[in-house]
C-alpha cells in the first residue's frame, strides 16, 4: 500500500518516524517538495503537529487523572470490603 505524497516525495525506503522526522532531515536527503510547498512551510506543519500531539497527550492525561480522581473521592473507603489478611505462620517457640 502506497501513500500519495502530499507535500513532499521522500526518497528513502526505510523507516520514517512521522511528525518526528524534521524538514530539515529530508531536504537533506535531497527529497522534493511538491508544487505550492516551501521547505519552511513544512517546518511549521511539523510543528504544529508536535504541539497537537502534547497538547492531547498532556490534555488526555490530565483529564484520566481528573476522572480517576472524582470517583475515587466519591469512595467511601472505610465501608468497603476489605482484603483477608494473609495468613503467617505461628511462631517457633
Amino acid at each position: 500500500m502506497e501513500i500519495p505524497d502530499k507535500a513532499f516525495h521522500c526518497n528513502d525506503i526505510g523507516f520514517s518516524v512521522g511528525f518526528w522526522m524534521s524538514a530539515d532531515v529530508h531536504q537533506g536527503a535531497g527529497d522534493k517538495i511538491l508544487p505550492g510547498w516551501t521547505w519552511e512551510e513544512l517546518k511549521i506543519v511539523n510543528r504544529n503537529y508536535k504541539i497537537a500531539f502534547y497538547t492531547l497527550w498532556i490534555g488526555g492525561s490530565a483529564f484520566a487523572f481528573w476522572v480517576i480522581r472524582s470517583i475515587l473521592k466519591g469512595c467511601n473507603l472505610e465501608t468497603m470490603p476489605q482484603l483477608p489478611r494473609p495468613v503467617t505462620a505461628a511462631p517457633d517457640g
